[in-house]
């Protein structure tokens, strides 16, 4: 069975996904050798609930990554607020504040200012946590995709909630926007992952199903 840019091609966690990201960024093409790599954290629109949970537990793990530990991996997380990570923040990561604007003021952002900016680092990993494949100047690119409501295949609710069915058909386009120029696509669950490779013709390889972590 062909494995995934990961290492694997079935189920993990959040904390398994992550184990391999620096694995990722250290085998970015056209990277030079170099003491530290750089991973972009992109969680900018992520601010409440489940969304906020995923992106502080991706953090978490990635500060416990060996690389991080030795002092190989730096980690910049554009947030909308550092309190939400402040806790998690030590050695090698920058918190970066950059609250959002609306959606113009997002798509701009996701579309021409992050690639205005990246274009002057030198970023082994992007990962995006806002559902939109940044267009961003990266030698890896990650997108978490968790919102299902694309995919509804239930009755149709144009008369009882039309706000719906218009949320539902831009986070659909949303989704398909540059989604094929992302490494890997990090999807909560299985039936999601086959609704992406059929919906967007995306490699079975390059989507992963990544679980919550959770505690008992």
């Amino acid at each position: 069975m062909r494995k995934s840019v990961v290492g694997r091609d079935d189920d993990a966690d959040h904390v398994e996904i992550l184990r391999g990201l620096p694995r990722i960024a250290c085998e970015a093409p056209g990277r030079i050798e170099a003491s530290v790599r750089t991973i972009v954290l992109s969680c900018v629109n992520v601010k409440l609930a489940g969304p906020l949970t995923v992106a502080r537990e991706m953090l978490a793990a990635l500060t416990r990554t060996e690389s991080f530990r030795g002092g190989r991996l730096h980690v910049i997380v554009l947030c909308h607020s550092a309190t939400h990570y402040s806790d998690l923040a030590a050695g090698r990561v920058e918190l970066v504040e950059d609250p959002p604007s609306g959606y113009i003021g997002r798509l701009d952002r996701e579309f021409r200012r992050f690639h205005r900016w990246s274009v002057g680092g030198s970023i082994d990993l992007w990962l995006s946590m806002s559902v939109i494949s940044s267009r961003v100047n990266a030698r890896r690119r990650a997108v978490y995709c968790h919102n299902p409501a694309p995919f509804h295949r239930g009755r149709s609710h144009w008369f009882s909630d039309p706000r719906f069915e218009v949320f539902r058909l831009f986070y659909g386009l949303l989704y398909g926007v540059g989604i094929g120029s992302n490494d890997l696509v990090i999807v909560q669950q299985q039936w999601m992952r086959e609704a992406f490779v059929r919906r967007y013709g995306l490699r079975r390889e390059r989507v992963v199903v990544a679980h919550p972590v959770t505690t008992v």
